[in-house]
């Protein structure tokens, strides 16, 4: 289907339900929302993009939940 059409119009597919998994595993072990706002910014970044970052620092541990307070074994995050 064309992308000028309504997400609801679209089609799943295994590739598209793959990725929406891997976002909803990012937002429990993030602890963040799928749209995430900058320290001291007022825009917003896709949760994807915001762990990529952490990743290019070679920090993606300090994407994991705060909440968690370092209390999880890094080879399950």
């Amino acid at each position: 289907m064309p992308a000028s059409q309504p997400r609801s119009a679209r089609q799943a597919n295994a590739e598209s339900d793959v990725y929406s998994f891997g976002v909803v595993l990012l937002e429990i072990a993030c602890g963040q929302r799928p749209l995430v706002r900058r320290h001291e910014e007022e825009d917003v970044i896709h949760i994807v993009q915001w762990v990529w970052e952490w990743h290019g620092r070679g920090a993606i541990l300090d994407a994991a939940d705060g909440r968690l307070k370092g209390e999880f074994d890094a080879r399950e995050m």
